[in-house]
């Protein structure tokens, strides 16, 4: 490793200390924000596959089953999404990165709180018998 002309080669820090150093402060929020946007645009993207993908088993074909059955996982744990998106959304807004959020607040308020607010399926009222 040659030095500098300006820059004495420093001897003190071991090869370990030379090889492995953390990444500076600015680098790991540069990296924390590729991860948010990475795992924003993945949830993103699981969830619109999850909500669009037809729920019929009629093809019987082992890649369409597979694919079928994760649309059908991801629709069912599409609540759980939701609370990943809300941890997303948390840890963007921390670190004051507005584009993670941006990105995760739409899709955590469609995936938890949406859900919340509809009433379960067993009181809805049904048109058979409503009042005259």
């Amino acid at each position: 490793m040659a030095a500098h002309a300006d820059q004495p080669e420093d001897r003190s820090r071991s090869l370990r200390d030379r090889v492995f150093t953390r990444p500076t402060r600015e680098r790991r929020r540069q990296l924390l924000r590729r991860q948010i946007v990475v795992v924003a645009l993945v949830l993103n993207a699981v969830a619109l596959f999850g909500r669009v993908w037809p729920q019929h088993y009629e093809v019987t074909a082992s890649p369409g089953i597979y694919v079928a059955w994760a649309a059908f996982m991801v629709a069912t744990l599409s609540f759980q999404l939701g609370v990943a998106a809300l941890f997303v959304v948390v840890r963007s807004l921390v670190a004051r990165f507005w584009l993670g959020a941006a990105l995760t607040i739409p899709l955590s308020i469609f995936l938890v709180v949406l859900p919340m607010l509809r009433p379960p399926s067993g009181d809805r009222p049904s048109d058979d018998h409503a009042p005259s």
